[in-house]
């Protein structure tokens, strides 16, 4: 009985251990600033506004980053939510030991769409496109262009950023012509009711 006890005891013992019960309330605090970030959905800057006020998302993130060890970062660019993604990027970038040319490869495919806000600024991008600016400001895009093979790499992925801007700019060109057909459309048609209505009117007359 005693020896079934102290086995019990033994197994059950690791999960009330304060390094368990640590790691458990680490996940959910993961867990928690993760769906409250994507749920905002929104990827702000420090300062955001007219007035420069620091968001309530800038400090999840500022939480997640000072938390959050290299490898839940990572794990994290695989998250539902494309500003998590984004900002689980940002957080790396900062991060020396980090080899971000890598990342940058195995997700450039990731072309979702996310808002941000910056400081009075605000628009859309594509996630991809947010982890090359990331990475452009980061220490180690220095490092990489004084070594060929890494900046062909980057280079490759760069002229790939650039086919996009271009076929983003070409898309809303072809839509604002498309609105600017519609409306001259619309005016033509009114103009042409108009001169029926007067023509109408001069008959009964």
């Amino acid at each position: 009985m005693l020896t079934r006890f102290i086995i019990f005891i033994t197994v059950l013992l690791p999960f009330y251990s304060p390094q368990a019960q640590t790691t458990a309330s680490h996940k959910t605090f993961v867990k928690r600033v993760t769906k409250q970030i994507a749920y905002v959905g929104l990827v702000k800057c420090i300062l955001v506004s007219k007035s420069a006020y620091t968001p309530k998302q800038y400090l999840r993130f500022d939480s997640l980053r000072n938390r959050c060890t290299s490898a839940e970062l990572t794990a994290l660019l695989k998250h539902r939510s494309p500003a998590v993604r984004v900002y689980s990027f940002r957080a790396l970038s900062e991060k020396p030991e980090v080899d971000l040319l890598p990342l940058l490869v195995e997700h450039q495919s990731d072309t979702a769409e996310y808002a941000w806000r910056c400081a009075c600024a605000g628009g859309t991008d594509k996630v991809v496109d947010g982890m090359l600016l990331d990475y452009k400001g980061s220490y180690q895009y220095t490092q990489d262009t004084l070594v060929s093979e890494r900046k062909i790499l980057w280079e490759g992925l760069n002229k790939e950023y650039w086919k996009r801007f271009d076929r983003e700019f070409e898309r809303e060109e072809q839509q604002r012509e498309k609105q600017q057909t519609e409306k001259q459309e619309i005016r033509s048609e009114r103009r042409e009711n108009l001169n029926k209505k007067r023509l109408t009117a001069h008959d009964d007359k």
